[in-house]
């Protein structure tokens, strides 16, 4: 038997967690003397109310190797064979490191971990497709073949009102090149080999938002079909009415949305709206 895990990062409410059978290490999001569990202790829209309140920005770290060991142990304990550990991009956040270090501590070949290169929605969709090959009776290799199929072909791009909160949190990567123009534009970022890169600025939030969505439309076209990710905090609605647009025009095979936990959304601020389209062979 083949247990999957992941972390919070992947905009998974725990009870679709636990309705997939899946383990999550949360993301901690330190507030003044607080520590919460993304996820387990405070909603995504709970949280990006504090934020905007918090009168210094709050700092996130990733699951400690302890939390993962006694995750894989507790797996293994209910009679798990092998374990795939699937985790957002090392270029953002130590999960997956964390998640290395905490494999080590069992026999080689028993706990699998992958580095999706990505965030948020699309792990998730990694993670869901993980558990239905498990629950077919595939075994790892065919488990681990499959998610690179997928992460060579995902996509992921978003929209912030401000970047603000990349820059403070460190995350802004390749971004940086807009600061300049920090208040004056609403940049379209992306994922680059696991890294925030700039893609392009538009002048409004209108633009921005239309742009968004010719992009995955763009995208999409060089595959028969997809697996499409809406991921947002706090867009008034925006999320909604861009999931119509590109479902009504797009071949998707899955649907996934989800909101942006606080592991991200300290460092996107209010207002993210993004997009992942995976091709399907």
């Amino acid at each position: 038997m083949i247990r999957i895990v992941t972390d919070t990062n992947t905009g998974l409410t725990v009870e679709e967690a636990e309705a997939l059978g899946v383990k999550m290490a949360p993301i901690l999001v330190h507030m003044g003397d607080r520590t919460l569990r993304d996820a387990f202790d405070v909603t995504p829209e709970a949280y990006i109310e504090m934020l905007k309140q918090a009168q210094t920005l709050p700092t996130t770290s990733q699951p400690s190797v302890g939390v993962f060991e006694a995750i894989y142990r507790e797996l293994f304990d209910e009679g798990a064979d092998e374990i795939i550990s699937i985790h957002l991009s090392a270029g953002l956040s130590g999960t997956y490191q964390s998640a290395r270090t905490a494999a080590q501590t069992f026999p080689a070949g028993k706990v699998h971990v992958f580095d999706t290169r990505m965030a948020s929605g699309i792990v998730a969709v990694m993670v869901m497709e993980a558990v239905e090959m498990a629950e077919q009776g595939a075994d790892a290799e065919a488990i681990l073949a499959m998610l690179e199929a997928r992460r060579d072909k995902a996509h992921l791009f978003f929209l912030v009102d401000t970047l603000e909160y990349l820059h403070k949190g460190g995350r802004i990567g390749g971004a940086s090149r807009f600061l300049g123009t920090l208040l004056k534009i609403k940049p379209i970022l992306y994922l680059e080999d696991g890294k925030i890169e700039a893609l392009e600025q538009q002048r409004t939030a209108r633009r921005a938002f239309r742009r968004l969505q010719e992009l995955g439309i763009e995208t999409a076209k060089q595959y028969e079909q997809v697996d499409l990710v809406i991921f947002e905090i706090d867009t008034g609605g925006k999320a909604e009415q861009l999931a119509e647009a590109l479902r009504s025009q797009l071949n998707v095979r899955r649907f996934f949305a989800c909101k942006v936990g606080p592991g991200l959304s300290t460092h996107t601020g209010p207002g993210a709206l993004g997009i992942g389209i995976i091709g399907i062979e």
